[in-house]
């Protein structure tokens, strides 16, 4: 198998990745297709006072059981969730913030005491 890359192309002004061989050819024509149908409003603000940076557009859930090709796409980009990998995710992200923070104190105490 080729090993996967990813493509940027510009549709309708907006960027659109695709990741070469692990999507079908099919399905990136018809992502083009939905991507140019949407509408599309800024929305994503780091604070209230500076305009949006990135447009967005939320497809309502109510449209997915009726559209095919939604259907489809959210088969192959959703990844489920069981309640062993939450808790496994919890795990290593609490002992990866702790190891984190330790290491943060440990090159702090050595920069001051190196000072």
């Amino acid at each position: 198998m080729t090993e996967p890359k990813i493509r940027k192309s510009m549709l309708s002004g907006r960027e659109l990745f695709v990741c070469e061989n692990m999507v079908e050819p099919v399905m990136v024509q018809q992502i083009g297709t939905l991507v140019k149908t949407l509408h599309y409003v800024r929305a994503e603000k780091s604070r209230a006072d500076v305009p949006g940076g990135v447009a967005v557009c939320d497809i309502a859930p109510e449209t997915i059981p009726g559209d095919t090709f939604l259907r489809v796409l959210r088969r192959t980009v959703e990844m489920p969730w069981s309640e062993r990998d939450e808790r496994t995710l919890r795990a290593w992200l609490s002992w990866s913030t702790a190891i984190t923070l330790g290491l943060v104190l440990v090159l702090l105490a050595l920069a001051l005491w190196l000072r």
